[in-house]
Parts: C-alpha cells; sequence; structure tokens
C-alpha cells in the first residue's frame, strides 16, 4: 500500500532524556527517517522550531519545550493485502493482520497501520471507536483482537492479568544444523540448551499425527526477558536469575516441531507468557532463528511471502515507492543497499479468552507454512 507523500506536522514537548541536550542531536540519532544533512537544513529554514521561534543545530532543550517539525511526509509502504475480518460478535472483531503492517501509528507508518487500513475497507468502521487490545508486532502477521466497547477491552485486560488468553503462532525457522533438530525433539539423550526441558507427548497425542508429525517431545523453554534498548526495541533472553534490572520479565513457550525440510523447520509455539518478543528469542535461544528475524539471528531471504525493502532515504523520492521493495534472490543479490525485512515468518494462528467471552478464534495457515514435502498439518480447534 503506497500512500502518496503529505503535509504533517510533528509536535512534541520535551521528554526526561532530552532536557540538556541539543536539538540537532536529538533528531539526528533519535529521529533517523531523515539525514543529518536533512535536519540541518530543516532547522536553519525554520521548518524545525523551538516554542514557536526559530533555533540552530547546537540549541540546547529545557522541560517543557514545545518542538514542531513541520515536513512532507513520506509514509514506508506495507504490502497491499487485505485485512480481513476472521470473527466478529457484539463485543469483539478478530482480524487477519498482513506482515509489514503496525497495529499503532509509529514512527514511519501512519496512514499505513492497521485501524486506518480497516477502515478503508470496512464500511462504519470510522464511527466503530475499535479498542486494541493487544500488541502484534509490525513484522508478524496474524490474528489481532479488536474491542467494539470499552467493556469488551476491559475483559481482554482482565483475560490478560488472570492469564486466561491463550494463544497459537507458527514459524519457519532455519537451523544451523537439521539434525540437531530432529535430536532435540526426539532424542532424550540429546543435551538441551539451558532453560529448556522436554515435554513427552501424551499417548493420546501422539495418535495424532496431522499435528505432532513424528517428534517424541516438546520443548519448553524458561528463563527472563528485559529490554536492552529503548529506542530500537531490542530484548535480550536470559536463562539466569533475574538480573538485575527490575524490568526484566519471566517468560515461557512450549514448542512443539511441525514439520522440517532440510535445515528448515516449521513449529508450533504457544506461549505461557506474553512478553516482547518472546517467540523470537525462545527460537534463537534453540538454535533455529526466525527466518528473516535479523534482529535476533535469522537470515534475510527475499520471497513474495515476506518482501526486503530498501530504507527510504536510499530511494529517489520522486520515483515510484514499489522501487524500495525486494521480493526475490535475485534482486536481492543485485541490491547492494542494507535491506530490512518486510515481514518475518512468524504468524499468530489461534487466540482465546474464554473469560472474555472471546471463543477460540483460528485463522488462515499462512502459505509459507505449506512450502514442505510432507508437511504435516494442524488441527486447528486446539482450545476446543
Amino acid at each position: 500500500m503506497l500512500v502518496p507523500p503529505y503535509p504533517h506536522e510533528f509536535r512534541a514537548h520535551t521528554k526526561g532524556r532530552w532536557v540538556g541536550r541539543e536539538i540537532g542531536e536529538i533528531f539526528t540519532k533519535e529521529f533517523k527517517l531523515y539525514s543529518k544533512e536533512y535536519y540541518e537544513n530543516a532547522i536553519e529554514s525554520g521548518k524545525i522550531t523551538v516554542n514557536g521561534e526559530k533555533c540552530d543545530f547546537h540549541t540546547t532543550l529545557d522541560e517543557n519545550d514545545l518542538i514542531v517539525h513541520e515536513s512532507t511526509f513520506t509514509e514506508m509502504p506495507v504490502l497491499d493485502r487485505p485485512v480481513d475480518v476472521v470473527y466478529e460478535d457484539e463485543k469483539f472483531l478478530v482480524v487477519n493482520k498482513p506482515c509489514s503492517v503496525p497495529v499503532h501509528p509509529c514512527g514511519a507508518y501512519k496512514a499505513n497501520s492497521l485501524i486506518p487500513l480497516l477502515n478503508l475497507t470496512r464500511p462504519g468502521a470510522v464511527d466503530e471507536d475499535l479498542k486494541l487490545t493487544h500488541r502484534l508486532d509490525r513484522l508478524t502477521s496474524g490474528l489481532v483482537v479488536l474491542a467494539k466497547t470499552r467493556s469488551g477491552a476491559a475483559d481482554i485486560i482482565q483475560a490478560f492479568e488472570c492469564s486466561d488468553v491463550k494463544k497459537v503462532y507458527l514459524a519457519r525457522c532455519l537451523a544451523d544444523d537439521s539434525k540437531c533438530v530432529q535430536k532435540m525433539f526426539n532424542d532424550e539423550a540429546f543435551p538441551l540448551p539451558p532453560g529448556v526441558t522436554r515435554i513427552p507427548i501424551e499417548d493420546s497425542e501422539s495418535k495424532d499425527k496431522d499435528v505432532l508429525g513424528s517428534s517424541k517431545f516438546k520443548l519448553e523453554v524458561s528463563g527472563w526477558i528485559w529490554c536492552v534498548d529503548h529506542r530500537s526495541g531490542i530484548n535480550k533472553f536470559s536463562v539466569d536469575a533475574q538480573p538485575d534490572d527490575v524490568r526484566a520479565k519471566s517468560s515461557s513457550t512450549v514448542i512443539t516441531l511441525l514439520s522440517r525440510k532440510g535445515n528448515e523447520c516449521v513449529v508450533r509455539c504457544e506461549p505461557k507468557t506474553g512478553r516482547t518478543h518472546q517467540i523470537r528469542l525462545h527460537l534463537q535461544h534453540l538454535h533455529i532463528p526466525i527466518k528473516n528475524d535479523k534482529c535476533y539471528g535469522g537470515k534475510l531471504e527475499a520471497s513474495e511471502h515476506c518482501p526486503l525493502v530498501r530504507h527510504l532515504e536510499s530511494v529517489d523520492k520522486t520515483a515510484d515507492l514499489i522501487n524500495v521493495v525486494i521480493r526475490d534472490e535475485h534482486e536481492q543479490a543485485e541490491c547492494k543497499e542494507e535491506l530490512h525485512p518486510q515481514g518475518i515468518f512468524l504468524h499468530a494462528l489461534e487466540y482465546a479468552a474464554p473469560t472474555a467471552g472471546l471463543k477460540n478464534v483460528v485463522g488462515p495457515k499462512p502459505e509459507w507454512a505449506s512450502l514442505f514435502e510432507h508437511n504435516t498439518l494442524l488441527r486447528l480447534n486446539s482450545f476446543s
């Protein structure tokens, strides 16, 4: 989805960490959509002001200063894929979010965020005042639950607090060693990374080969997660006792091997907790990082399912923005610039919050989960 450039005014009051710092430094280090040269010119020309007055690149900010940046805003493109409604009742609307679309307006995405895009295709959506009830990473596809009412939103929040929200994800991963993957899920004597335990697959489950393939065990990854870089949103996982950082939170995910071909595998992930980037970190800890997830060890691979994109700084703003998208390995090999994923191979497949009145909702399985020979099928109604 390409949004034509449009006038935009960014307004913000001084944040605590900005007090005493130069405005030029703040824009170049924390707002990287544009170059240092752009910000120098914008400040000189008066497009960036402090308290309604012109400033210079070295102006020092004080508490409660009002910063205004007037610009012609160019949004990053998102994939031109529909936001399909999967389930709807009087309280909830559950949609299937494409990868590349953020759930909140942020950074280089405003019109190209979930609810504005839904408003384009859903009659009356503008007047519904839909409320987001949880997060889903921009690069992740799958189910997002929107509340139609305040009571519905409150019920979902209460369900989260009571640990009554159940979710299932699919991930396509690239292992360092395919034999190690098979052994982790089948060989009881094979050593596991710290913080990982095997859960025997019950007899009743093992009869359902459509779900579990030939694996003997599920794996549960447990440990601590905390943010190490708030600007980039990068998190860290550790299996040791809680670090000194009080923001560290416990995390746990149960992972089942569904299919494997060469060094690639598809796994089913059932998070017991809901920490930021939890599944991505836990799969990296198992040495099977998610494909395209370069933040956590995944290899970039251009494909129609999850294309790569060039940064807008490297693109002629007068050219068609479609030129930023790289869709196959040939284009990827020819591109000499740094590339960024439009999506990772992680998909929210199922969602349930029984105490909130939301039955088990199952979304469509992504095409990339079927790219394997002898691929197992999925039992969809796992919470029923």
